[in-house]
């Protein structure tokens, strides 16, 4: 039996390690980066019982496309309503966030806060952007 010299050997399983690695590199590069957007808290301004400052983050690892930051109203008084008001949302670089005020003026009566109500957040609500975590997008008041 004739054995091969050790630089064929050398050279037979660095070429099995490089198409090895190449493989791993393939597998990591199909799953592309994708945002994450999130709505972290809320606050009411002291100005404006109708208002909402939205602090959104995106957690991703690749800026988000423009979509929908929708308010819905869901209890005014105890009394189920579906009431819904929605701003555009514009892109957020990964690892970035904003604070943007939505108004819910135009879905409350004159003398109910939204305070008062019962309502949920939704970033993202027409679900244009794909992310890696849909889960995290939505959050409720007096639920």
């Amino acid at each position: 039996m004739k054995t091969l010299p050790n630089s064929i050997v050398i050279a037979v399983l660095f070429c099995g390690l490089v198409v090895q690695a190449q493989s791993m590199v393939a597998k990591v590069n199909s799953n592309p980066a994708q945002p994450d957007l999130s709505i972290e808290k809320f606050l009411f301004p002291p100005t404006n019982d109708k208002a909402l400052r939205v602090h959104v983050l995106n957690n991703g690892s690749a800026a988000s496309t423009p979509c929908v930051l929708r308010l819905t109203v869901r209890k005014i008084n105890g009394i189920s309503v579906g009431r819904v008001t929605e701003i555009k949302l514009l892109p957020i670089p990964p690892g970035k966030d904003k604070w943007i005020v939505i108004n819910a003026q135009s879905i409350l009566p004159n003398n109910v806060s939204l305070e008062s109500t019962t309502f949920k957040l939704n970033a993202d609500a027409t679900g244009t952007v794909a992310e890696s975590d849909e889960a995290n997008n939505e959050i409720w008041h007096n639920q």
